[in-house]
């Protein structure tokens, strides 16, 4: 159960509050992009009471700040606390996030936050696959540090979450998803390590 804190205004440290954004486009893809504190490949998310009202004008907000995009529709997914350590230290619950989960659709031209992210992209149910396949092995033990940061999977904290937004384009089974949540009390952002001199030919806005 989430905990029932109600939780101050404040900029610089954590809410133990967050809100994650499944931006969609016509062709059944996620945007989704590489972050550069290292977690892994994420769709947009942030605090939310550090700077506004609540879930939904976070949704917005975030949306806007991550990626010059405006959110033309905005659809509650589902709501809970998860146990992923945050940069910013534990907020006033402890270690962990209440999470509010929307799904959007956009208008305007992408523009990423280059200090959230090194790129960004539309991916489809295929590689949506086979990046959480890369974060199950990283949450095994079978990919090093720096194997993960030269090629990051999902960021953990999201493969659940994408689980559960739809099922079909990530069908994994309860070992994996429970290999994964066992990692989010340990696994904390940290700057990566800098690939800025490594050549991006993929076509991915950065």
């Amino acid at each position: 159960m989430a905990p029932t804190h109600q939780p101050e205004h404040r900029s610089k440290r954590c809410d133990g509050h967050s809100v994650g954004v499944l931006i969609t486009d016509d062709h059944g893809r996620i945007l989704i992009g590489d972050r550069t504190d290292g977690a892994g490949v994420a769709p947009v998310a942030g605090h939310i009471y550090d700077a506004h009202s609540g879930p939904r004008s976070a949704a917005i907000d975030e949306v806007r700040e991550e990626t010059g995009l405006t959110v033309t529709r905005l659809t509650f997914i589902t709501s809970g606390w998860r146990a992923n350590r945050c940069r910013r230290g534990d907020g006033p619950d402890g270690p962990g996030h209440t999470w509010y989960l929307y799904r959007a659709r956009t208008a305007g031209q992408l523009r990423l936050a280059p200090d959230s992210y090194r790129a960004m992209w539309w991916a489809d149910p295929a590689e949506l696959r086979t990046l959480a396949a890369r974060t199950v092995g990283y949450a095994r033990g079978n990919l090093s540090d720096t194997e993960w940061a030269q090629a990051p999977g999902i960021e953990p904290v999201w493969v659940l979450w994408l689980h559960k937004a739809d099922l079909d384009a990530l069908p994994l089974g309860s070992k994996n998803l429970d290999d994964v949540e066992e990692t989010l009390p340990h696994c904390l952002p940290t700057q990566a390590i800098d690939l800025t001199s490594v050549a991006d030919d993929t076509g991915r806005a950065s």
